[in-house]
């Protein structure tokens, strides 16, 4: 059961960000939003060989942990 204070967001709210706007919202350089979403261990969507997304409802998720 979900806590009520962790943001839910049905599949097709979803979005996916690329490292470059992961690390606009984290106020890094892409290459350490990278690094840092692979220390959390964000499932990782990869498009081709050069496109690797993640799932905004994992980011808010891991941040939701890393808050507490």
């Amino acid at each position: 059961m979900p806590d009520s204070h962790i943001a839910v967001l049905e599949p097709h709210q979803d979005k996916l960000f690329s490292f470059a706007r992961l690390g606009e919202r984290w106020g890094c350089h892409p290459k350490v939003a990278a690094k840092r979403a692979v220390a959390l261990g964000l499932p990782l969507v990869r498009i081709n060989q050069r496109v690797v997304l993640v799932r905004l409802s994992d980011v808010l998720k891991a941040e939701e942990a890393a808050s507490e």
